[in-house]
């Protein structure tokens, strides 16, 4: 899903257009048909070319001819760069040494009267691929530097004394290699350093000289201006039985049983009054157990969730990561913005006054993927960075709690880093050589070999480095499924096999539909074993998408069973296109429960399966094993579950009635095939006041408070740029104090939430691990002829033989039931009959009435907006 970012900063555009390619050792490719004039390569190492009436000045050599090759592009030339395989092929007659003295200068290719300048990236794979050791390594004091720059023209470090200032630096040059690596080695062990490089930049057309740091640096000083080499194995990195950190790690049998909880590690402290104040905000405070949120986090992990999904923890660009510059909002006269109006404009204007210079971002704007973040190190200087995130995983693992890291390989802040070393090869460009910005900002190539190699050594330089048990891919679709392959394989080499590897498959810009290679998209995933969140079970369960009028309801949020006044909500039709509509939401979550496979068959009549489920070839759900579906109903994208809910319901339907339906969503993305994933705080009815975007909303709308004392309901409105289209919608509700989540809703929340958590836990039959095991064991009952409205009710069943084999010792049956309207409900199912249904015992708690029951007849009741388990006992 697209998002922005605070200083929102793309690449210009370049002052000659870039549309020739060279793609191999000698092949070159042009938009421009074969022609009766040469076509002519120009070169100029000091960028002097200059396009004039009479023809091209200012080159170093006589222009080099290239030759037409009418058998078109090598096959594996045309397999690597797909949406250029129908161009014309164009040969090179040079020596190697020539080639790669070429891509250090300015190329422009010219036919007649038509010169157009030249996009390298491909020539540098086939010419520089390198598979050596990079970086900064550091052994006895002596320290090696190793930098992959095969179009610079010059590179030398700068050695400074202090991670800021200080005096003027020593410089020394570094050595070029044949495969394009330069080195140096000096006794720099505990100095700073950066790179200064002098390439020819496409994006301004000129040769350049940028300072710079290290693509694979691993310690940094405060925001990153310079680097340190550090030993990561040193004793002083490692915090108590680091070294037996494999050993330390909870099991982890195999994916299904996952349950993620996505937290922003801000959030997560940043006002909890029970984790000291030099701690909150920061790694070490995710390290405490006995404070308010390490309590809550140990009781998620008894009930069971496995993994804490962490938002990006790796050096960002939208935070200053020197404390004392952060500056706190104020309401007018200095009040305290939680004393303000419920629906006032006062909160929001005093957080967008400080929203780029707090001490807040969500952080998905990389600049060095493999560094800690220092703004949430209370020692942003330095491989003390490493300690303190090495604190937090150690802590989280101690308490039963695996780690993923929200990784963002897809786009980079500004590009200044890895653009500075190789400009123009990082970033994936269009046509005319501009870079595409379709996920906010500058898009990384991943299809190049030198960025899927830097993707792939990050990966594994987490997972080794700081023992993280899984990834998740922003913008997953944006990278190639090669590259995430590569990784899955490198992984289980290395004895890996149970890190998770799941992200955002959307599908969309520059690499739709595979037009750049088969890129990591939802329908291409089936077989990977990498999971892809499920939007089609969240906007049927829900309703709408996340920039469509949030008021459309969904089958959880009152579709055709709880409509909103005539004229009042959003345009939905009447009661038998709602009615209609319902049955079509209720098809895709029920593809949904069933691992979204795209194979299982729902038993309408006639049947539908999985991949019809929204509509004929409509590739509603496209799975091949349930581990490659998480589902969601909400993350820290868009609304909380509970304001997500406040809009979609009825506008008076108060919060008990919010909380039911948040209740019901809960349950049933934890009790469905796949592996659940849950946002921090929905199980205490978290809000953010309606914000719709909250990645720069800082604090005030984003913290979490784990005693459900302040929920974050009524706190004002929120910011106006993102959210001041909906605010006529937004004042009413915020301002009825009927609408407020209680502590003692909070807490029946959490409690109903822990009660779900158990019961998944509770029954393999809940974490169904194969596609074959799903379509034997899980059978659908709720759209038999005359089902209600809102009803869903399906069973998992276990066997007894060689046919279907026993995997539950306590429970021969299941039987989940949602009803998600307002009315009690029934349905005569002949296969229930017979049978001893009772509530799942882990469900005693939920009332003081059985939520559901079955008769001997198979007549299943359910109360209202209910969701229980009922089971068959052996």
């Amino acid at each position: 899903m697209q998002r922005s970012v605070s200083r929102r900063f793309t690449l210009a555009a370049v002052p000659l257009e870039s549309r020739a390619y060279w793609l191999g050792e000698d092949v070159f490719a042009t938009p421009a048909a074969p022609h009766s004039q040469p076509f002519l390569l120009y070169a100029s190492a000091g960028a002097s070319l200059v396009l004039e009436a009479g023809g091209v000045t200012g080159a170093d050599r006589p222009p080099l001819p290239l030759r037409v090759d009418n058998a078109g592009l090598p096959a594996a030339v045309r397999a690597k760069f797909p949406h250029l395989a129908e161009l014309t092929c164009l040969r090179l007659d040079a020596p190697p040494e020539a080639r790669r003295l070429l891509l250090k200068s300015q190329l422009l290719l010219r036919c007649g009267d038509d010169a157009t300048g030249v996009q390298t990236a491909g020539a540098l794979d086939a010419l520089f691929a390198y598979d050596g050791p990079l970086g900064a390594q550091l052994e006895g004091g002596i320290v090696t530097l190793r930098l992959w720059a095969p179009t610079a023209q010059r590179v030398s470090v700068l050695v400074h004394a202090a991670p800021r200032g200080g005096p003027p630096p020593q410089e020394v040059l570094l050595a070029e290699g044949r495969r394009g690596v330069w080195t140096a080695r000096g006794p720099w062990a505990g100095l700073w350093l950066s790179y200064r490089v002098l390439a020819f930049s496409p994006h301004t057309g000129r040769v350049e000289e940028r300072l710079t740091t290290c693509p694979y640096a691993r310690a940094l000083a405060a925001n990153g201006q310079r680097f340190q080499a550090v030993d990561l194995e040193e004793a002083r990195l490692a915090p108590p039985g680091w070294s037996a950190r494999d050993a330390a790690r909870p099991p982890l049998a195999h994916a299904c049983d996952a349950v993620l909880y996505e937290l922003h590690v801000r959030d997560f402290s940043i006002a909890d009054s029970s984790v000291p104040p030099s701690l909150r905000g920061t790694f070490r405070a995710l390290a405490l157990a006995d404070t308010a949120g390490g309590r809550h986090l140990q009781a998620l992990a008894a009930a069971g969730v496995t993994h804490v999904h962490l938002l990006p923890v790796f050096d960002f660009g939208s935070v200053d990561e020197l404390r004392a510059s952060w500056r706190e909002p104020a309401g007018p006269g200095g009040a305290a913005l939680d004393s303000l109006a419920p629906d006032g404009e006062e909160q929001q204007a005093a957080v967008a006054a400080v929203a780029d210079c707090d001490g807040f971002n969500w952080g998905y704007d990389p600049v060095h993927w493999g560094v800690p973040d220092g703004s949430y190190c209370t020692q942003p200087d330095g491989a003390s960075r490493t300690l303190e995130l090495r604190e937090a995983v150690a802590g989280l693992h101690a308490r039963g709690l695996r780690v993923v890291l929200d990784v963002v390989y897809n786009h980079v802040y500004g590009g200044p880093l890895c653009d500075a070393v190789v400009p123009g090869y990082y970033l994936r460009r269009d046509e005319a050589g501009r870079v595409h910005a379709s996920t906010c900002m500058n898009n990384t190539a991943s299809e190049h070999a030198m960025v899927e190699r830097l993707i792939v050594d990050d990966a594994l330089h987490w997972a080794a480095a700081y023992a993280v048990d899984g990834f998740r891919f922003d913008l997953m679709g944006h990278l190639m499924l090669r590259t995430l392959r590569r990784l899955r394989t490198a992984l289980d080499a290395a004895g890996r096999p149970d890190v998770l590897l799941y992200g955002e498959g959307w599908d969309y810009g520059e690499v739709e539909n595979g037009r750049m290679g088969e890129n990591a998209g939802q329908l291409r995933l089936a077989g990977s074993a990498i999971g892809s969140f499920n939007d089609r079970l969240r906007e049927g369960a829900m309703g709408g998408g996340p920039f469509s009028d949030p008021r459309l309801q969904g089958l959880l949020t009152g579709l055709g069973t709880q409509p909103w006044p005539p004229g009042q909500g959003a345009e939905q039709g009447g009661a038998a296109e709602q009615a209609a509509a319902l049955r079509r939401s209720t098809l895709r979550v029920l593809a949904g429960v069933a691992g979204n496979l795209s194979d299982y068959e729902l038993p309408t009549r006639p049947p539908v399966r999985g991949w019809d489920a929204g509509g004929a070839a409509s590739a509603c759900a496209y799975a091949a094993q349930p581990c490659e579906t998480v589902n969601y109903v909400s993350a820290h994208d868009n609304e909380t579950l509970f304001d997500l809910c406040a809009l979609k319901l009825p506008p008076h339907a108060g919060a008990v009635r919010r909380a039911a339906a948040a209740r019901l969503a809960q349950r049933l993305v934890a009790w469905s095939c796949g592996i659940p994933f849950f946002h921090a705080g929905d199980e205490l009815l978290r809000s953010k006041s309606l914000d719709r975007d909250s990645y720069n909303s800082g604090d005030h709308y984003n913290a979490v408070d784990w005693t459900g004392q302040r929920s974050g309901w009524g706190v004002g409105l929120p910011p106006a740029a993102k959210n001041r289209d909906s605010w006529h919608l937004m004042r009413p509700l915020l301002a009825d104090p009927d609408g407020a989540p209680t502590p003692a809703l909070a807490r029946a929340q959490l409690d109903a939430f822990l009660a779900a958590l158990r019961v998944r836990a509770s029954s393999p039959l809940f974490r169904l691990r194969t596609c074959a095991d799903v379509l034997a064991r899980l059978h659908v009952h709720s759209l038999a002829e005359g089902a209600p409205a809102g009803l869903l009710a399906w069973e998992l069943c276990d066997g007894d033989g060689a046919a279907l084999p026993r995997l539950d010792a306590a429970f021969s049956a299941l039987l989940v039931v949602l009803n998600c309207a307002p009315d009690a409900a029934a349905l005569r199912v002949e296969a229930l009959a017979g049978r001893a249904w009772r509530t799942h015992p882990l469900l005693l708690r939920d009332g003081p009435q059985p939520a559901a029951s079955v008769d001997a007849t198979g007549m299943l009741s359910v109360h209202p907006l209910a969701a229980t388990v009922l089971c068959v006992q052996r």
